[in-house]
């Protein structure tokens, strides 16, 4: 074994395990956390290719109301869909197929993979272009530890892919011009036509690249029609996959963006700089990794000011493409500026690659003095900056997977898992098409029921009402989010449903014929339950020691003699605890709260919050406004809440509180708290 092919085998080894300790824990993890509604899109095409038959010309998701056009308020007959070239979810769905499961893992190690080969590449290309093998290596462990490279790496999206291509292509196009190889201009230009094709934005570099041969003909005076040709052939291919993805969003419509997305003003720009800057600024590279481009350029600009280093035509070369990328992208950003603002991921498609590329320039600029420095100095400084850099990606990992009852994506995850089983022990079919209320990642429970159907992302009045009128056979409602997301926005709707079955934290509905009046409780079945817990305080003596807060006064009363009373210099009201319960033990709950409230004016901002905690960590928590409490005259008004509560363990801690948030002077009377399971 010569000694490259050992040095390509430990590089590559050393990437791959790099890879793997960032992301070993979590490769069965469904899409999850940060940008997760883009991700499940992903993964259902695959899931959909190995449902349509590996029909590659009819890609589809499970959702059959398209978000392009029609903000999922059209249903559509078929879950077809408008992509960019889904080549690389059509190879996965192979791969599902060869191994017999539909798990995300299968996904997930694809993406890892590509991705470890697409800094393999960045190492090969480095080497090729006269840099040591330690910095070399350097330079990939640098973009393989960039906080977004590391979130995505083993994700879903095809980011991923579309730049490991576009490194690879890199690597032939300059071993083409710096070892004269024609076939490996062919292997670039098909690797930069695949880039382009599933990832639009890596047209970029494919123009770059075409630029430069085409300067390189003026330079030299004469026409090389082959490198034309090929890059035309390439044009055309994605350029007709475009033509046919328009045939497809006209026909089916679409779930992807395809229109251009500019600023709309000064203002508006300078406002998404700022709100990107603090969101994803050391998303995009770490501190370490920001100061030590600074380091570097700044020593590097010395040099070049001193002219101690001779520009090679190969660097030359890529300091053109790094210029004339690093312009598309600013055209790109200028396009699509209001997608920068809460998507992190387009620093991938754009940005990342001209900025690696730009360490890899200035380090070539160095590498003499570098060779100066002891290898054994060289490798332990890369150790030590790979593995400071490796601590804050970490870091930055764990900021963007934080999680809790609050995530209304994250409770869709985990809601609906397991409800493909479900669904077929009360016998309905795998064909049904069911309507899902309040879905903010349309694809994620279609996904966990392995069934189609149309979503209502939006809960306002009119999205509630439009829905109804579709065709389906069943409606699924989370029974956690309907009080807030739901029911305020269309209490009629308890009139309309029937309760066919209770799924743990899922219920399913069929719309009825003929409108029926019912209570809440009726509607999610609690009247025919025996509570699990029940308790009341009524304030007319002292409550017992599980209430706190709890101040009585005669001034004003709903019913008998005295109401409890909220200052306004409290924060915090009446409050009731149970403490080391056994209730919530492998068992969801539904709690019911029942009270009046008294205020001469409106106060929106009173909230009843239902805390759970487990071994001294909170475990959930739910915020609610106080309904129905609108009025501006002195009166009483009832207030009720349901909330579903997830399965815990045992000792478990519950809270009912008042959050007097805005200090307002607030009277309570005839609290009722019921747990239902």
């Amino acid at each position: 074994m010569n000694a490259q092919r050992k040095e390509h085998i430990g590089v590559f080894s050393l990437l791959l395990l790099l890879g793997l300790f960032f992301h070993i824990k979590n490769l069965n993890e469904f899409p999850l956390w940060t940008h997760a509604w883009a991700q499940s899109d992903r993964y259902a095409i695959s899931l959909g290719f190995l449902d349509n038959g590996f029909d590659l010309l009819h890609p589809q998701t499970f959702v059959m109301n398209t978000q392009f056009p029609g903000e999922f308020q059209a249903p559509g007959k078929t879950s077809i869909t408008a992509v960019d070239f889904p080549i690389h979810e059509y190879v996965i769905a192979g791969c599902m197929k060869l191994m017999g499961t539909r798990e995300p893992w299968v996904f997930r190690v694809y993406e890892l993979l590509l991705g470890v080969i697409g800094m393999f590449y960045l190492f090969r290309l480095s080497r090729l272009l006269g840099n040591g093998s330690i910095s070399s290596f350097f330079i990939a462990a640098f973009a393989a530890t960039s906080p977004v490279w590391v979130y995505y790496q083993a994700g879903f999206l095809p980011g991923i892919p579309a730049l490991s291509c576009a490194l690879i292509g890199l690597f032939y196009y300059f071993r083409y011009r710096i070892e004269a190889k024609e076939n490996a201009f062919i292997v670039a230009l098909l690797f930069f036509t695949l880039a382009a094709a599933v990832r639009t934005t890596f047209v970029i570099p494919f123009i770059s690249i075409v630029g430069l041969e085409v300067l390189r003909m003026l330079q030299e005076r004469r026409i090389r029609w082959k490198n034309l040709l090929i890059p035309a052939a390439g044009f055309i291919f994605l350029l007709a996959y475009m033509k046919y993805n328009s045939y497809l969003r006209n026909t089916y419509g679409s779930l992807f963006l395809h229109h251009l997305k500019p600023a709309t003003s000064w203002a508006e720009m300078t406002d998404i700089l700022k709100e990107a800057r603090e969101r994803w600024l050391f998303h995009y590279f770490s501190p370490l990794q920001y100061g030590f481009l600074a380091f570097v350029l700044g020593i590097a600009g010395v040099f070049l000011l001193r002219k101690k280093f001779a520009f090679e035509k190969s660097t030359v070369q890529l300091a053109l493409f790094i210029a004339v990328d690093g312009l598309g992208c600013c055209l790109f950003l200028a396009a699509m500026f209001q997608q920068f603002r809460a998507h992190d991921y387009y620093f991938i498609d754009t940005f990342f690659l001209p900025l690696v590329l730009l360490l890899l320039l200035l380090l070539r600029v160095l590498e003499k003095e570098i060779k100066r420095i002891p290898q054994w100095i060289q490798a332990g400084s890369t150790a030590l900056l790979v593995a400071g850099m490796v601590v804050l990606s970490l870091k930055i990992q764990a900021e963007k997977k934080v999680t809790g009852p609050w995530d209304k994506t994250a409770s869709l995850v985990f809601d609906y898992e397991g409800l493909d089983v479900k669904l077929d022990s009360v016998g309905v079919s795998r064909e049904a098409i069911v309507l899902i209320l309040d879905d903010p990642a349309p694809n994620i429970p279609l996904i966990r029921m392995q069934r189609k159907g149309l979503a209502v992302v939006n809960t306002s009045y009119d999205n509630l009402v439009k829905a109804l009128g579709w065709k389906y056979d069943y409606i699924l409602i989370q029974d956690n989010w309907f009080m807030n997301d739901i029911y305020p926005n269309f209490p009629a709707i308890i009139n309309m449903l029937e309760r066919k079955w209770d799924l743990g934290p899922v219920s399913v509905f069929t719309k009825r014929k003929e409108i029926k009046a019912q209570t809440l409780y009726d509607f999610f079945g609690l009247s025919e339950k025996t509570p699990a817990l029940d308790v009341h305080c009524d304030f007319e003596t002292a409550p017992d020691a599980h209430w706190n807060n709890a101040t009585l006064d005669s001034t004003i009363v709903a019913n008998g003699k005295c109401a409890g009373k909220t200052d306004s210099a409290q924060e915090y009201g009446v409050s009731y605890k149970l403490s080391d319960s056994d209730l919530f033990s492998m068992k969801e709950s539904m709690l019911s709260i029942n009270a009046h409230y008294f205020h001469p004016e409106l106060f929106p901002g009173c909230r009843v919050v239902v805390s759970v905690d487990e071994r001294g960590q909170n475990v959930f928590y739910k915020d609610m406004p106080i309904e129905y409490v609108r009025t501006e005259t002195r009166e009483w008004k009832a207030s009720h809440q349901l909330i579903s509560i997830p399965r815990f363990g045992s000792n478990v801690d519950l809270t009912v509180y008042i959050w007097n948030r805005e200090h307002n002077e607030v009277r309570i009377d005839d609290i009722n708290i019921t747990l239902f399971q």
